[in-house]
């Protein structure tokens, strides 16, 4: 038997795009990347028992989690950026 794996990206918009061109999107990204967390979150856990529980209580973590490492993301790439604007100038 074969063991497959399926990875799920969460490819909705990178943080640092609305960081730079702040916009209205923001209203609906928010709620849409946490439906998209939560979704995955639920559909991963599989048979477990009180699984609609554990994603009430932990989906706001995973969600928090992904936007901290987004923004962690856009600080390393402004960093680097920065000595690389001053080289061109």
């Amino acid at each position: 038997m074969k063991n497959t794996t399926t990875k799920i990206y969460n490819i909705l918009l990178p943080l640092w795009l609305l960081i730079f061109l702040p916009s209205y999107l923001w209203l609906a990204l928010i709620p849409l990347n946490y439906v998209i967390d939560r979704v995955v979150l639920r559909w991963s856990l599989g048979d477990m028992p009180d699984k609609g529980l554990f994603c009430r209580r932990h989906t706001w973590k995973i969600c928090l989690a992904g936007f901290l490492s987004d923004l962690a993301g856009a600080l390393i790439l402004l960093i680097i950026s920065i000595p690389i604007a001053d080289l061109n100038e």
